[in-house]
């Protein structure tokens, strides 16, 4: 969470320990005139009274494992707070409402429905009034608003001719001109439709001329006849909508980066500055607009300081780590020079949306994807800003939407293997297909094996670095195979491991010291997210003691493979073999996010990760900041979880240590509990207020501090 001013130019971090869910977020002040934060944070309702440093849980919303899905929020002028939501996929959607500033939620209906293309909520700002309308068919819906005097959603109309269509999706905008209410909605048809008699009657307004995206229109409050929508490109009307303007083309953008949108609309919405003006805010993939003219122009907000980046690969140059290459989510493929302590500045080298990274010819040349199975070449990466050349593998079937690339048996040429696809249009099968640039152009190499016969496609590859003979293949559904004569021919080895990632793939990782020791990461929310082979990847065994259920995208290794390095769904962890488990790395600096990519460094002995959207971190195996400097084997010796933490913790040690005390700070150093510890053993810390805590350990005559977040 961030905040700023519409400069652009005074964006601060506001906390990044939390992961705050979207689609919620309300800034109100109460009748003291505190300023209150309402905000979910791991899927349920918070609020935070001190500028969003702590949150404190809301309560009556129904409790859940992995948090609600909340998809929709308004907020009145006398602070009543709205969400529709949802406990998982499965369950039906509810609408909750405060009555108190967030501080506690009731539920106001339970609709039978659990497709979230059925209800949607809609807020007129004039008068206060709530409005939600389901679909109960492709062509009828009902409507209901909500009675301030009772406290519930009252009908309003019932099986009324308007619907969204079967891959509609419901959508609702109100906005008053003089003392009518008008009701805007969309079907799948691209048809708008508005009612003056509160959804008794519809009529055709206009057609839009392209389909919109989730976002779907919004109708400016002081304005009605403004009205804008959002797909790739953001479109206008000013004439209540009898016709549309494309706002600008998307790649207008790369032109004029201060004032064309980027492309990808998520989100728009009006607010007023100081005086009353009426603004407008339009969130997409490339940032936040500003705009006083109802969508005609704006300006760029996201340009200076929002370090939010969502990286999918983080890869230093080989031989020069400082130089380094990110692939992002619609912030393109970046470059930039990390040196020293401060926090340095990478830049986009070319638009787009780019993952998996790899290196050629000794590190001299690079080598990126665009998602589909677009590849691009740069023989001099330092300097060229667009690839040299560049290759599209066919694929009907693209369930890993970046496709892993590696590189080649040998280093010193230009080629790669990436995961297929196909090099025909007739083939619908799941090849590695081999990659070389020469004379100026990219030659490609489809290899025997069809990989779909698992029921999968490949998402990922690697070659034993000991015998480049020995090759390895996981497939999205997690089945395993192994080839002994350079990918030629495959033997299908064990099925039911780790499965993928639907975005990236998973990650393989052949010892480079130990010949047929095979480790094999990814999805570890039905199988395990880590298995290890001793046999060259014949059978293997799980090795996910210490992680919790979670995605690992990438494991490395250290020099002597004592250490494997984590970068996963949960934050990144450590492997230590002599202790046979994994340890979360999160310090007090770090951010609670998920860490997409690793690669270790020799040169420095540093883990370098890349974020979902906090940038590049860079874990120095030396040491590790808690507050206090304390070697990282110390510091391993003890486990807090679960973290973040609601009612009780428990504090685990390594076997053959044995604690005396423990004692918990709050972040002004102020001791807020102290105990005597018996390790194992659960811990009540339901006293304590939500908010960030040091909990320190007297061990073994030894003081391990740990970082504790209490929601």
């Amino acid at each position: 969470m961030f905040k700023g001013d519409l400069s652009g130019y005074n964006w601060t971090l506001v906390n990044d320990k939390l992961r705050f869910s979207t689609n919620l977020l309300k800034v109100l002040y109460l009748t003291n005139g505190t300023k209150r934060i309402v905000s979910a944070v791991n899927g349920m309702p918070h609020f935070s009274d001190d500028d969003g440093i702590t949150w404190i849980k809301s309560t009556g919303v129904v409790p859940t494992a992995d948090g609600w899905e909340l998809y929709d929020s308004e907020v009145t002028s006398d602070g009543k707070i709205f969400f529709l939501g949802r406990k998982d996929y499965n369950s039906s959607i509810r609408v909750y409402c405060s009555f108190d500033f967030g501080k506690s939620f009731k539920n106001l209906k339970l609709f039978t429905t659990s497709d979230v293309r059925n209800v949607s909520l809609g807020f007129n700002a004039k008068n206060d009034n709530v409005y939600v309308i389901e679909q109960i068919n492709t062509d009828k819906s009902n409507l209901y608003k909500f009675n301030a005097v009772t406290k519930i959603l009252d009908v309003k109309t019932s099986n009324q001719s308007i619907g969204f269509g079967q891959d509609g999706r419901a959508n609702l905008q109100v906005a008053s001109t003089g003392d009518t209410t008008n009701l805007f909605v969309v079907n799948n048809e691209q048809q708008l439709f508005i009612s003056k008699d509160e959804g008794k009657s519809w009529k055709l307004r206009s057609t839009l001329p392209t389909r919109p995206w989730e976002v779907s229109i919004y109708v400016s409050p002081s304005d009605p006849r403004n009205i804008l929508y959002g797909e790739v490109n953001a479109y206008r009307s000013n004439n209540g909508g009898g016709n549309w303007l494309k706002v600008s083309e998307w790649w207008e953008y790369y032109g004029d980066i201060n004032n064309k949108m980027h492309a990808d609309m998520m989100t728009f919405k009006e607010f007023k500055d100081p005086s009353g003006k009426p603004f407008i805010l339009t969130g997409n993939h490339g940032g936040i607009y500003f705009s006083e003219d109802y969508g005609k122009t704006h300006s760029n907000l996201g340009l200076s300081g929002l370090n939010v980046s969502q990286y999918y690969d983080v890869k230093s140059m080989p031989g020069n780590p400082s130089r380094v290459f990110a692939g992002s989510q619609d912030q393109g493929q970046q470059r930039g020079l990390i040196e020293g302590e401060e926090t340095a500045e990478l830049f986009q080298n070319v638009s787009g949306d780019y993952g998996h990274i790899t290196f050629t010819k000794n590190g001299k040349s690079l080598w990126s994807v665009y998602p589909g199975g677009l590849i691009g070449f740069y023989s001099a990466p330092l300097s060229q800003t667009n690839p040299i050349a560049g290759y599209e593998i066919v694929s009907s079937n693209e369930t890993v939407w970046i496709p892993p690339i590696i590189s080649g048996p040998d280093p010193s040429k230009d080629i790669i293997l990436a995961a297929g696809g196909s090099t025909t249009k007739t083939s619908n099968g799941s090849y590695i297909i081999q990659l070389e640039y020469k004379n100026n152009d990219i030659e490609a190499t489809q290899l025997p094996f069809n990989f779909a016969t698992s029921g999968g496609q490949i998402s990922a590859l690697a070659i034993n670095p000991i015998d480049k003979n020995k090759w390895y293949v996981a497939t999205t559904n997690g089945v395993f195979y192994t080839s002994i004569d350079g990918g030629q021919q495959f033997n299908k080895t064990q099925s039911l491991l780790s499965e993928s990632h639907y975005l990236y793939g998973s990650c393989i990782l052949p010892s480079a010291i130990t010949p047929d020791l095979v480790y094999l990461s990814g999805n570890g929310y039905s199988n395990k997210p880590v298995y290890k082979s001793v046999d060259g990847g014949k059978n293997f065994v799980e090795m996910s003691e210490g992680l919790p259920k979670t995605t690992v995208f990438k494991i490395v290794a250290n020099e002597d493979e004592s250490l494997l390095y984590a970068a996963t769904e949960a934050g990144p962890y450590v492997y230590i073999a002599t202790k046979g488990q994994w340890y979360d790395l999160s310090g007090s600096i770090t951010p609670n996010q998920t860490y997409w990519s690793v690669e270790y460094i020799p040169q420095t002995k540093t883990a370098r990760f890349g974020t979902y959207g906090r940038g590049i971190w860079d874990f120095d195996f030396k040491e590790i900041s808690t507050g206090t400097t304390a070697p990282v084997a110390e510091t391993d010796i003890v486990t807090v979880f679960p973290n973040p933490a609601a009612d009780f913790i428990v504090i685990k040690g390594l076997d053959g240590y044995t604690a005396n005390n423990v004692t918990i700070y709050d972040i002004q150093h102020k001791i807020c509990l102290r105990s005597t510890l018996i390790l194992g053993k659960t811990l009540d810390i339901s006293q304590l207020l939500p908010g960030q805590y040091i909990v320190e350990v007297s061990i073994n005559q030894k003081m391990i501090t740990k970082k504790l977040v209490v929601l």
